[in-house]
């Protein structure tokens, strides 16, 4: 036998494996089943319409080698149409089953431009658009209204992530920070009735910092964090410490203060207003 006749044998033994193992894949292997599982208290999948709508926005096709399946695609088709809809990650059972972990997203913040406010989860997910003409009224039931944060691209879209011009890392970190001080998101929203991006000179020469957060609580209290940036966790300790302090004679007449000190101390004080 020649050694043409020869490749040819191989080369066709070779790909009539290959083929019998893409029929295998595809019959043990072929998606039949996606499931749910709620990692947190939420009725968002509450329906079964509801729950066949994300599978077919998925795009995971029933018979689908679950081998193949392109997850991270997945995840971001269901996150755009659904945004308050978290995907924490796709767990694939074999032989042929697929499990959607995910998540409800919570409205934390209100971020105004213009004539728009845009509510998002902590993750700066736009989670839904409020027109300036249908009002919004910060309460402790609503989204924190910040302001002073300038947005990158005023025309985003909801279920898309909003772009701050320079910090992004600090609004995330913000909303983290309480979590960190034990503030679930009902409390977060209780706690602050608005929080304002400033700049002060003589901190910008003080910490190497000028922006500083002020952020005024539902009694209009005022606290300014500066340098936010740095051990913002800690300075929300210590910000919620003081609170314990301030009595309600404070509250008219002065204004808290933290920062660090030279020593890298954090330190809280109480301000008479001028």
């Amino acid at each position: 036998m020649s050694r043409k006749k020869k490749l040819i044998i191989i080369s066709g033994a070779l790909l009539g494996v290959i083929l019998i193992l893409l029929i295998l894949a595809f019959t043990l292997f072929g998606l039949k089943t996606i499931d749910f599982n709620a990692l947190n208290s939420t009725d968002i999948l509450s329906t079964h319409e509801v729950q066949e709508e994300v599978k077919k926005t998925s795009n995971l096709k029933k018979n689908s080698c679950v081998l193949f399946l392109n997850k991270k695609n997945a995840i971001a088709n269901i996150e755009k149409n659904f945004p308050y809809l978290k995907v924490i990650n796709i767990e694939t059972k074999f032989p042929n089953k697929v499990i959607i972990h995910y998540a409800e997203r919570e409205e934390i913040f209100a971020i105004q431009n213009e004539d728009r406010y845009f509510i998002t989860d902590g993750e700066l997910k736009v989670l839904r658009i409020v027109e300036n003409s249908e009002g919004y009224a910060s309460s402790r039931q609503n989204p924190i209204l910040l302001s002073g944060f300038q947005i990158q691209d005023p025309d985003v879209k909801r279920g898309e992530v909003l772009k701050l011009i320079k910090h992004d890392e600090l609004v995330k970190s913000f909303a983290q920070s309480l979590l960190l001080c034990n503030h679930d998101v009902v409390e977060q929203k209780s706690l602050f009735k608005q929080i304002s991006l400033k700049y002060s000179d003589t901190q910008n020469v003080l910490a190497g910092e000028g922006d500083y957060l002020e952020i005024v609580d539902f009694n209009d209290f005022v606290a300014n964090i500066y340098a936010p940036s740095k051990t913002l966790t800690q300075k929300l300790q210590i910000y919620f410490a003081g609170m314990t302090e301030v009595v309600p004679y404070y509250l008219s007449t002065h204004f808290m203060e933290i920062y660090t000190k030279s020593t890298g101390e954090i330190f809280c004080k109480l301000t008479y207003k001028l």
